[in-house]
Order: structure tokens, then C-alpha cells, then sequence
């Protein structure tokens, strides 16, 4: 009886032995999230795709090329400001904002606007392109081609038109030096000429 008792003393202190060994064992593991900083740095890689991925997408590859070209200097986002073109039924448009990253003076930040509208065919450019100039700009005035207007009531304006497209870009703030600048960037994308050209300038000029 007592060699029962005996073995059974040891069988329970043995068990104790084994059950110290395993906890100790397991406070004393490093796990693979430990070892690598926990998820900060993966919540740091998740804030970076964010921060260079646009949360729209954008259908032209000319346009989508622009935008690639700006988004290191400018926060881009898609807007719904209308506009008069977008009567006319374009099969493809994109209408975007870009907004200056650098604060440029008092808190403001300087923007420009970008339109883009496809047609079907070169009836429907003209169609849309010739009532918008019949009701051209913030106060809806009547323009002619080739005919240059003083103090005309819109923004700065550069607008490429082709043979289904219509590309405009709209000054809400941008200064004269970046604002050539970005008319370049933007005609590069397109491999043809455009069939028409005309901007209006900061002194609201009408020019072809």
C-alpha cells in the first residue's frame, strides 16, 4: 500500500514538473508579430497605398497620364461642377480637381480644374462645341471663332479641341508661370494636334 502511495506521489509531482516547464516555455516564446514590430509597419505600407492611389479611376489614358504627372505636387479628386458640355451627351468625360499640396499664402491653396469630353463623331464635337459658345463662361456670353474678346466674365482658361474631344483646363488660382507650364504638360499627352486652340487670361482675354 505504501509503494502505491509512493508511486502516485511521484506521478502527481511529475506532472507539476512538466506543467511549470510548458508555462515557462510559453512566456518565454517570441512570436513572428513581435519579432517584426507588431502591424506598424504594415499600417504604415496600408497609409502609403492610400496616400498614392486615387479612390476613382480614371478611363482616358491621356488624362489618367496627366494625372499621373501632377499627383507628386497636387491632391487630386474627381468633382461634379457642371459645366455646359455635359448636356450633350459625351460617351467618356472626366471632371477633376487638383489642389496645390504647398500652401501658397493665408492658408490658401492654390487649384485648377480639368475637363475632358468625347464625342461619337465630329458632328457631335462640333454640336456641343458651338452651343457652348453661344453660352460661354460664368455670365453666358455669345463668342465667335477667331474673334478675340476683352474682359470676357469666366476663369483663365486652355482648351484643346480634336476631332472627338474637347480638353479644358480651368484657372482658379494658379499663377501665370505655373499655369503655361501646365498647358504644355497637357497637350504632350495627345500624339496629333489639336484642330482648335484658345485660352483665356488672367486679364479675362479671350485669345484663339
Amino acid at each position: 500500500m505504501q509503494i502505491n502511495i509512493k508511486i502516485y506521489s511521484l506521478l502527481v509531482f511529475g506532472i507539476l514538473v512538466v506543467s511549470c516547464q510548458s508555462d515557462e516555455m510559453e512566456s518565454n516564446t517570441i512570436s513572428m508579430e513581435d519579432f517584426s514590430g507588431g502591424t506598424g509597419t504594415e499600417d504604415l505600407i496600408v497609409e502609403k497605398v492610400i496616400e498614392d492611389t486615387l479612390a476613382f479611376e480614371i478611363q482616358v489614358e491621356q488624362v489618367n497620364n496627366f494625372v499621373i504627372e501632377q499627383k507628386g505636387e497636387y491632391s487630386i479628386s474627381a468633382q461634379d461642377e457642371f459645366m455646359l458640355l455635359d448636356r450633350f451627351n459625351p460617351e467618356k468625360k472626366e471632371k477633376l480637381r487638383f489642389v496645390s499640396k504647398v500652401e501658397a499664402t493665408d492658408s490658401i491653396f492654390n487649384s485648377y480644374d480639368l475637363f475632358y469630353y468625347a464625342f461619337e463623331d465630329t458632328v457631335k464635337t462640333k454640336n456641343a462645341l458651338y452651343n457652348w459658345f453661344d453660352c460661354f463662361g460664368d455670365g453666358c456670353q455669345m463668342i465667335k471663332m477667331n474673334e478675340n474678346i476683352e474682359d470676357l466674365q469666366t476663369k483663365g482658361l486652355q482648351t484643346l479641341v480634336f476631332e472627338k474631344e474637347i480638353v479644358i483646363l480651368v484657372n482658379n488660382s494658379i499663377s501665370s508661370t505655373e499655369w503655361t507650364k501646365l498647358g504644355g504638360d497637357l497637350k504632350k499627352n495627345w500624339i496629333e494636334n489639336p484642330n482648335l486652340t484658345f485660352t483665356v487670361s488672367s486679364s479675362k482675354k479671350l485669345i484663339w
